[in-house]
């Protein structure tokens, strides 16, 4: 692919902090092709794949609501970075939350045992 190509041609030339864009926008698209770039990466063993890719799902949505749920699937599905155009608290926390989660065990909920715990040095006055 060219994407490769340009990899390859610029590792070649001594640049080693690489950034891919694969250029793909829309939710099929974008899941195909992330995702063939990281098995050949892996499974493959293929360099020219293995460097951090970023995505801009704004791109491909009409709408806050479809940039939130096309950033999550970046995610979710092998997007290093990925660039947001719209701004709201209310799409990006969730995100955020998904992208913590992603590495965390399942077969260890994430909870607090039960029980008083003190906080700060609480006086007559508080």
């Amino acid at each position: 692919s060219e994407l490769a190509e340009l990899s390859e041609k610029a590792s070649g030339a001594g640049l080693e902090d690489l950034i891919l864009d694969p250029g793909t926008r829309g939710f099929g698209d974008s899941l195909v092709t992330l995702t063939q770039m990281r098995r050949l990466a892996l499974k493959k063993a293929f360099r020219p794949m293995g460097y951090p890719t970023i995505t801009f799902p704004g791109e491909a949505a009409s709408s806050l609501e479809e940039e939130a749920v096309l950033a999550g699937q970046h995610i979710a599905k092998y997007g290093g970075i990925v660039v947001l155009d719209r701004f709201s608290p209310a799409a990006v926390y969730p995100l955020l939350t998904l992208r913590l989660n992603i590495y965390t065990d399942p077969q260890k909920p994430i909870q607090m045992k039960p029980g008083i715990y003190p906080i700060g040095e609480p006086k007559d006055t508080s």
